[in-house]
């Protein structure tokens, strides 16, 4: 879809009704699915005290960095060096962080001739042992809608409609709620960035680049959970090879381990544009009282 001007006439209608459309799919697989009941609710600490927003796309085929790039062999001693901290640090959020908790913003803007429409999604999660649940707002054209998921890193992924109360499998999974270490092996244009301080800790920002098309759904990235997903306005954009998105990390200078994450990304297909923004907090890692348990109810 969205992929010639004139079919973008009736963009602000279109949009208006995804989220009605996406939810009546919902509840067509609700009337032959089972719902779970109610005090069948899994354990997490602490208990959900937010609403998310609806999370939905297709799998799409695995997308390669564009010729243009200049390819990371190339990447000057200085730029490996940031380069192997900033993975370091994300590998070790990833594998060697039992628990740690999350709060997440992402927004966009999407123009096609004279229409423009915003969205955004809110929220937050936990992560305990590779297993992360969240919760997301998302509010688009004055809808707001609200989705639960549960996940195990890069192996599965699950969503329920919070006004459903019906779990369903989705593909493919995310590794988690954090850069994956695959695409900043990829990145390019490494450069320091800085020092601040985020909640009374020192930190040390390192930026890159990398393709924003490979921060789409269908790359198992921390986007397959939130406002892209949500809408599918990204479909139109998956052949923008050209395109560069900019990612920062910060990085606590005492314990190594990410602080925040952003990522600011642009589309262009034909006269239509895509503004994508993310931003990932980290906080209380390591704290034992963070508890992640999948439901059992959860289909196969």
């Amino acid at each position: 879809m969205f992929v010639k001007k004139g079919r973008f006439a009736g963009l602000l209608i279109l949009i208006a009704g995804i989220l009605t459309l996406l939810l009546g799919a919902c509840e067509d697989q609700q009337a032959s699915t089972p719902t779970a009941p109610a005090t069948a609710r899994p354990e997490t600490t602490p208990p959900p005290t937010a609403k998310a927003g609806l999370v939905s796309y297709t799998a799409q085929p695995a997308l390669t960095l564009p010729p243009t790039l200049t390819p990371s062999a190339t990447l000057s001693p200085a730029e490996q060096s940031m380069r192997e901290q900033a993975l370091q640090a994300v590998r070790k959020l990833a594998t060697a962080t039992p628990t740690f908790r999350y709060s997440l913003q992402q927004t966009g803007e999407l123009k096609s001739g004279a229409s423009t429409n915003q969205f955004e999604a809110s929220g937050g999660g936990e992560w305990q042992n590779n297993s992360f649940h969240q919760l997301v707002n998302l509010k688009l054209d004055g809808q707001t809608t609200q989705v639960e998921n549960y996940g195990q890193s890069g192996t599965q992924l699950y969503q329920q409609i919070v006004a459903l109360d019906t779990w369903r499998k989705l593909q493919p999974p995310v590794k988690g709620p954090f850069p994956s270490p695959e695409l900043i092996s990829q990145a390019v244009n490494f450069q320091a960035a800085g020092k601040e301080t985020l909640n009374g800790q020192n930190s040390t920002k390192i930026s890159w680049q990398l393709p924003s098309v490979t921060l789409l759904p269908s790359n198992e990235q921390a986007e397959g959970l939130g406002a892209l997903s949500a809408t599918g306005l990204y479909q139109s954009f998956l052949s923008d090879n050209n395109s560069l998105a900019q990612a920062t990390l910060w990085i606590d200078s005492a314990s190594n381990l990410p602080l925040r994450y952003d990522v600011q990304a642009a589309y262009i297909s034909g006269d239509n544009a895509l503004k994508y923004t993310a931003s990932y907090t980290y906080s209380q890692f390591n704290d034992s009282l963070i508890k992640v348990k999948l439901p059992a109810i959860l289909p196969g």
